[in-house]
């Protein structure tokens, strides 16, 4: 399993919203907009030109900041998460955001440095006062977590970035012990994934595609929305 430094995030996807103090939209904001039971329709209609930028969002320019992006989840929200689990939490915006909405969250990022860079994107976003949630710094196959404690998880670029055979048993405690909303995301038309399509194999390392969606939803109690990479089950 791939283990990523700062360095790493300086240049991945997502860095141009960083410097921009707000959430990607095609995938990051998407996640956290189902997680508050908003639809892709009301937020593509709000934010359109947003979803037709360059997937990897090299060349972002816009207004809207985290903050823009808060008022629009309370304007429009018709559920509100009790308890966030985030796995794959990268530089840790969502983890921010949502610890700015005074909503709890627990984040687990693998990557080395992590504690570090979550404290410095909180500041970034915040102020140098705020206090970002510290992430839980291992493989998400390693941490040991009462699933039913949970009420969201939200996987924002991070599945096809786990080897199945270490995330697969996660799963399985997921389906077997947890009850709520399931979110897995990507840029919605970079579906599917195969192990070293747009990245080295040792990056993008597990299959990502609709046998594995349609496995899952199987086993849930209903699929919320589905579209290209844009999964949302209720277990």
């Amino acid at each position: 399993m791939p283990l990523y430094d700062e360095k790493y995030f300086q240049y991945s996807d997502g860095i141009v919203s960083w410097i921009y103090k707000s959430l990607k939209f095609g995938d990051a904001f998407a996640s956290l907009s189902y997680a508050f039971g908003i639809t892709w329709e009301t937020m593509f209609n709000k934010f359109q030109e947003k979803f037709y930028l360059d997937p990897m969002m090299k060349n972002e320019k816009h207004k809207y900041s985290s903050l823009n992006q808060i008022d629009f989840l309370k304007e429009n929200k018709t559920r509100t998460p009790n308890h966030v689990l985030e796995i794959g939490g990268g530089r840790g915006e969502i983890a921010a955001i949502l610890t700015y909405m005074k909503i709890p969250v627990t984040s687990v990022e693998y990557g080395s440095g992590a504690a570090k860079l979550y404290q410095k994107t909180g500041k970034h976003y915040f102020g140098e006062e705020f206090v970002n949630t510290p992430p839980i710094q291992n493989s998400i196959a390693s941490v040991k977590l009462d699933y039913s404690q949970f009420d969201t998880i939200l996987m924002v670029e991070s599945l096809e970035h786990i080897p199945a055979e270490l995330f697969d048993p996660v799963m399985a405690n997921i389906i077997k012990n947890f009850h709520g909303y399931f979110i897995v995301a990507n840029w919605k038309y970079h579906h599917p994934i195969a192990v070293g399509q747009g990245a080295p194999s040792d990056e993008h390392c597990r299959l990502v595609d609709d046998n594995l969606y349609n496995h899952w939803a199987s086993q849930a109690k209903k699929t919320v929305y589905r579209d290209g990479s844009h999964l949302v089950l209720e277990f």
